[in-house]
């Protein structure tokens, strides 16, 4: 079996969840004089999109402006502080890239941020000498580049496409790797077998093409069981 994967960015790959998006967005909110820590964010509000959380909170501001200004503290942030790698993630990826196996990412993120991301130093077992550019190199796409945004399956079409090998006889087992309810409904939305990283959703596991994993760790072993198999 010839297999490929399409991994989620924020949550899968890297932690982002705390330290930058949570982050950012209490920034957003006490600029508007309502005090929110960012783990209280985190808690309150994590899986549900930014633009919903303005909205409800600060109806009357514009959303769509303060999630311009969300991603513009974010990027200060990143490059203020190295994103922390989920533990075996990046070092699974790299062993799928030496097996020549297809990588990419399929984010909800901006191509900007993915972009940035990839650039920066990676902190992995407190060191800082990884980045996603070495094992994915051009290999990302976002859904802004997608008439619909997750749970729809266009931007895991997309990463698919991207990397599609012309030769018929070339059938590729597409795998989408994420953390998300709607990387899930996505990834079956798409035809694709799912590894969902998950410590406490156990919404999908009864589903036949769906594999949840608590931890990081479990989840590359898998899939280093998947290739070697």
């Amino acid at each position: 079996m010839k297999y490929g994967f399409i991994f989620d960015l924020d949550g899968t790959l890297i932690d982002t969840q705390l330290l930058f998006h949570a982050k950012a967005e209490s920034i957003i909110f006490s600029q508007h004089g309502l005090n929110f820590e960012p783990a209280e964010i985190s808690a309150r509000y994590a899986g549900i999109s930014t633009r919903k959380i303005f909205e409800d909170l600060l109806p009357q501001q514009d959303a769509d402006r303060l999630v311009r200004q969300k991603w513009e503290i974010m990027d200060q942030l990143v490059r203020i502080n190295p994103p922390i790698a989920l533990p075996g993630m990046l070092e699974v990826c790299r062993f799928l890239k030496s097996r020549s196996i297809p990588i990419i990412i399929a984010s909800a993120s901006p191509r900007s941020w993915i972009k940035l991301c990839l650039g920066q130093p990676v902190n992995t077992n407190n060191r800082c000498s990884l980045n996603l550019l070495d094992v994915f190199g051009d290999n990302y796409v976002s859904a802004e580049e997608c008439e619909n945004g997750k749970p729809a399956p266009d931007v895991f079409l997309l990463g698919k496409d991207t990397l599609a090998i012309p030769d018929p006889d070339n059938v590729i087992d597409w795998t989408v790797v994420g953390d998300g309810e709607s990387d899930v409904a996505g990834g079956l939305a798409a035809g694709m077998k799912v590894l969902f990283l998950s410590n406490d959703n156990k919404s999908f596991d009864t589903h036949p093409n769906v594999k949840r994993f608590p931890n990081s760790i479990r989840l590359a072993n898998h899939i280093k069981d998947l290739v070697a198999a």
